[in-house]
C-alpha cells in the first residue's frame, strides 16, 4: 500500500529539519522525490520560509537552552491566550495583576534557564 505524507514533512526534509526517527521510516525513493521537488511554487512559501526564519529555527533546534526557552514561552503564550480569550476590560485587569504576571514570567524563565 502506497503511503501519503504531509507536505510539511517534505519541506522539513528539504530544510534539514526533519526528525531523525521520522527520517528513518521514509523510503529512500520518497526522499529522492522530496529532494527534487520545488516548494517555491507553493503560494506563500516565500513568506513562510525566508532564510532568516529558517536560520532561527535551526538555531533553536540545535541549542537545548534556546529550545527549552521557546517551549516555555510558548506555554506561557498559549495559556495566556486561553485565559484572556473572552475577557472584557483587559487593560484594567493587566494593571491590577502586574506584579503576579511579572513574578510568573520570572519564575518560568528561571526554570527554563536553570532547569
Amino acid at each position: 500500500m502506497k503511503r501519503s505524507y504531509h507536505t510539511d514533512l517534505a519541506i522539513q526534509f528539504q530544510l534539514g529539519l526533519l526528525d531523525s526517527e521520522i527520517y528513518k521510516k521514509i523510503p529512500k525513493s520518497t526522499l529522492h522525490v522530496w529532494k527534487k521537488k520545488d516548494f517555491s511554487k507553493f503560494i506563500g512559501s516565500d513568506i513562510l520560509f525566508s532564510d532568516e526564519k529558517i536560520e532561527i529555527i535551526r538555531t533553536f533546534l540545535s541549542n537545548q537552552t534556546l529550545l527549552k526557552a521557546a517551549k516555555g514561552l510558548f506555554y506561557i503564550y498559549s495559556t495566556w491566550i486561553s485565559i484572556t480569550a473572552n475577557i472584557r476590560g483587559m487593560k484594567t485587569l493587566l494593571r491590577k495583576n502586574r506584579e503576579a504576571i511579572t513574578k510568573t514570567i520570572d519564575l518560568a524563565l528561571q526554570i527554563i534557564f536553570q532547569g
